[in-house]
């Protein structure tokens, strides 16, 4: 079995290596914040539906304290900057 590490994830016109810090569109990297690239893992993963907010904290701010009232501003930052990206 292949290490997380090693997947690739591929989305409609999308290719994203587990691995390193680059989103492809159609053959062309695609600029987004490490947080952002991180949710769009963790979303892509799990299939778009994550269960448990700690796991996804776990996840995307493995290190980082997150007050509740960031969190909620910062996933949402997270997934506008993810919507621009698909939708441009």
């Amino acid at each position: 079995m292949p290490s997380p590490d090693k997947q690739l994830y591929e989305f409609a016109i999308f290719l994203r290596d587990a691995g390193s810090r680059i989103l492809l569109k159609a053959g062309t990297p695609v600029r987004l914040t490490p947080r952002a690239l991180k949710t769009l893992l963790v979303l892509v993963r799990n299939g778009v539906q994550v269960d448990k907010k700690d796991q996804f904290l776990k996840e995307v701010w493995s290190n980082s304290f997150v007050q509740e009232g960031r969190l909620s501003r910062s996933v949402h930052t997270s997934i506008y900057e993810i919507y621009i990206m698909i939708t441009r």
